[in-house]
């Protein structure tokens, strides 16, 4: 999941993965991203710049994790906080964003970036251009990971139901048989992705072990 800038206050979001880094120690990845615009209207939380507004929850949140703190931007303000239980480590900050000046944010202050299902692989190399050109304005060398939702679905296509509305690129990788949808998979992965997070976006149990059994074998090494 990914908390929306917009109403999610920096102190706030710190405690609660400050809380859960001190349960599950070094599993947390927080992440923080724009919100969907519409909702954003609707409950009052809209803002001029969404990518300032981003760029300061994601510092803020950061400086609060680190220790006693005090921020002063466009939008966040936060005087002399410090949490009473500290994380225990470094909790790493995840971008969830897709828009080109948001992408490039992302490589200038996050320690990684998660895009959404309905992104093509020369959609995701270009997001990492974009990453990437962030990164070097920033002069950040640290590992930057990405993170990318893929939705898919093998079997009969005209059974397959319309996309949800928040994918509006619709699906990315769908055909009649598991064989069919290796290539597409694999197209995703020389994108140089560091994690692929599966979307089955009908049957869920079945389509997984489809390709638990079917698709991923083909991407092990030594697999044929």
């Amino acid at each position: 999941g990914i908390a929306p800038a917009p109403f999610r206050n920096p102190a706030a979001l710190a405690m609660e993965w400050a809380t859960l880094d001190r349960r599950f120690p070094n599993r947390i990845i927080g992440g923080i991203g724009h919100g969907v615009p519409d909702w954003m209207d609707r409950i009052g939380e809209k803002v001029d710049s969404p990518v300032t507004l981003l760029r300061e929850t994601i510092e803020a949140t950061r400086a609060v994790l680190a220790g006693p703190t005090s921020y002063t931007g466009r939008y966040i303000s936060i005087a002399n906080v410090e949490l009473r239980f500290p994380p225990l480590g470094r909790v790493p900050i995840v971008a969830g964003v897709t828009g080109p000046n948001s992408l490039e944010l992302s490589g200038e202050v996050a320690d990684g970036t998660l895009i959404a299902e309905g992104h093509d692989a020369a959609q995701i190399r270009a997001a990492r251009e974009r990453i990437d050109a962030g990164r070097a304005r920033a002069g950040r060398t640290v590992a930057h990971d990405l993170t990318v939702f893929v939705g898919f679905y093998c079997g009969d296509v005209t059974q397959l139901p319309p996309p949800p509305e928040d994918v509006p690129d619709g699906y990315v990788i769908v055909g009649p048989t598991p064989k069919a949808l290796i290539p597409e998979f694999q197209a995703i992965l020389d994108t140089g992705l560091d994690s692929m997070v599966l979307i089955p976006f009908a049957d869920p149990v079945g389509q997984l072990e489809v390709f638990r059994r079917q698709i991923e074998p083909a991407f092990r090494p030594g697999a044929g």
